[in-house]
């Protein structure tokens, strides 16, 4: 859905700045994010799944920003061949122990995404993720 709104105003980037969500990837769906702002949002700034996985997903050359209540980044039900690179993730916070900080991926994830060249600065949680 985003890249089809993208492909309709022209663009080849995404800017979102203080809405409740950020981007949400689930069942099925196929994202390649690419010098994109997400900032300032009230819950995860990426969210890559939940109980159904994603399709390939691209992120790289990003800028994940003070969103707060989530990750910059919540890695729950990716595929192989998921790759986050080259973003910078700085200033995400969140409230609850799981799920928050800078990249949070859930331990129930049994094929792991690579994540490669971030900068990965200022993040906090309530509890040991950062």
């Amino acid at each position: 859905m985003i890249a089809h709104f993208l492909r309709e105003i022209g663009r080849q980037y995404l800017s979102l700045r203080g809405f409740d969500l950020g981007v949400l990837v689930d069942s099925n769906a196929s994202l390649t994010l690419n010098n994109s702002l997400i900032e300032g949002t009230l819950s995860n700034g990426v969210r890559l799944g939940s109980s159904f996985q994603t399709g390939a997903v691209n992120l790289s050359n990003n800028r994940i920003l003070n969103n707060q209540n989530g990750a910059g980044i919540l890695v729950n039900n990716v595929p192989a061949g998921t790759v986050i690179e080259h973003n910078l993730i700085r200033g995400n916070s969140g409230q609850w122990g799981d799920y928050a900080g800078g990249i949070d991926v859930a331990s129930s994830v049994t094929t792991k995404p690579q994540i490669r060249n971030n900068l990965i600065v200022e993040n906090s949680a309530a509890y040991s993720l950062g």
